[in-house]
């Protein structure tokens, strides 16, 4: 998929020549309406990962979560 984000395709070449072509006839001055304008470059997002929780700290995060939903309270153990 990453490789593939700003593969161009036959197709989307067609249908930027397309819109240029359109763009041209509206615009004063129709030479400077670059077929580049056309075609969307992407950008990957970088997503931070976040550590793993252990299963105590996933069972502790659960209860001060259900708990008090539950109405009763939560006394974190020692």
């Amino acid at each position: 998929m990453e490789q593939d984000l700003n593969a161009f395709h036959r197709e989307d070449y067609f249908l930027a020549q397309i819109a240029q072509e359109i763009r041209r006839t509206v615009v004063k001055e129709p030479e400077e309406v670059k077929i580049e304008t056309f075609l969307r470059k992407f950008e990957k997002k970088v997503v931070e990962v976040k550590r793993k929780l252990t299963r105590e700290e996933a069972a502790e995060k659960s209860k001060r979560r259900w708990l008090p939903w539950a109405g009763l309270s939560f006394k974190k153990e020692k």
